[in-house]
C-alpha cells in the first residue's frame, strides 16, 4: 500500500426509493479494484472528495477549500451553503437597485430636458 491510511476503504451509499427497492452506488477510482485495500494516494484522494467532501481548490480560487458541507477561505473562514446564498442574494439586490436607480435618474433627466 502506497501511501494509504488505515481509513481507505470502498464507499457505498444506500438508499431506497420504496420498502422492495433499495439502490447501491459504489464510488471507488478505476485503479482500486473490488476487495482490495487502497492501492495510492489517487485513490485515497478520491475517497477524501467523494465521502467527505474535503478538497483543496486551485487556480484563481488557490488556497480555498471545501470540507463537509462548508467553503473555507484562506484566512480560515468557514461559510455555509446558506451564508454563500446569502451574500449572492444581496450582491444581485444591489446591483439590481443600481439599476433601478441609473434608470430613475435617466427618465427624470429626459423629463427636466423636455421642457
Amino acid at each position: 500500500m502506497i501511501g494509504c491510511r488505515g481509513w481507505c476503504v470502498s464507499s457505498v451509499i444506500s438508499w431506497s426509493y420504496s420498502p422492495r427497492q433499495e439502490v447501491t452506488v459504489t464510488t471507488r477510482p478505476p485503479c482500486w479494484p473490488d476487495n482490495q485495500p487502497c492501492p495510492n494516494n489517487c485513490a485515497a484522494a478520491l475517497h477524501e472528495r467523494v465521502v467527505y467532501n474535503r478538497q483543496d481548490l486551485t487556480g484563481p480560487w488557490q488556497g480555498w477549500r471545501f470540507r463537509g458541507r462548508d467553503l473555507i477561505s484562506p484566512n480560515g473562514t468557514r461559510m455555509s451553503p446558506e451564508r454563500l446564498q446569502g451574500l449572492a442574494w444581496r450582491e444581485h439586490s444591489e446591483a439590481r437597485l443600481i439599476q433601478v436607480r441609473s434608470r430613475n435618474a435617466a427618465t427624470k433627466a429626459a423629463k427636466i430636458g423636455s421642457r
